[in-house]
């Protein structure tokens, strides 16, 4: 099974920045191999929608505001649940693309080879500032959503490219 990790964010808005953290984290965890491609959409997200021809399953993960619930909380959340809400995006991102977006222009794009294996991990985030660092709660559940998508890429690992603790 061929997986594509998709991080969201600006690391230079704080805690929006969380995205391209797990991305770096978990990388150091599970090495890239033919099996793992990660990808930081936080500004080329456009160039990258191409490549993820060929992946039978997306992991995704980025910030998220206006939930109500505090800083740190994680929702994870299969794609298609989320695609099923209504939606009050605003104009102005923080970086170049939503996810929801690029998995909207992914599915047209890559039609039958779209995968139906996508989970979204999003973070409740406060600190949008303009700042290289991460808040205490956000940085914690970076850290876990590292492991929940560690262990979903462990769980799988069927091909000897992928190299697990």
């Amino acid at each position: 099974m061929r997986t594509a990790v998709l991080a969201f964010g600006n690391p230079i808005r704080n805690d929006d920045g969380i995205g391209p953290w797990v991305l770096a984290e978990l990388r150091r965890r599970v090495p890239a191999s033919e099996d793992v491609t990660y990808f930081d959409l936080g500004s080329a997200a456009f160039e990258v929608i191409f490549a993820l021809r060929g992946h039978d399953r997306f992991l995704v993960v980025d910030a998220v505001t206006g939930t109500g619930e505090p800083a740190g909380t994680v929702f994870r959340v299969p794609a298609h649940v989320l695609e099923q809400a209504p939606r009050a995006d605003p104009v102005v991102y923080l970086h170049g693309l939503k996810w929801s977006q690029c998995l909207g222009y992914a599915r047209r794009l890559l039609g039958d080879a779209y995968p139906t294996d996508i989970t979204v991990h999003l973070i409740a985030v406060d600190d949008l500032e303009h700042d290289m660092r991460l808040s205490p709660p956000v940085q914690a559940a970076g850290a876990r959503v590292v492991d929940l998508m560690e262990r979903a890429l462990c769980s799988t690992a069927d091909s000897p490219a992928i190299t697990c603790a």
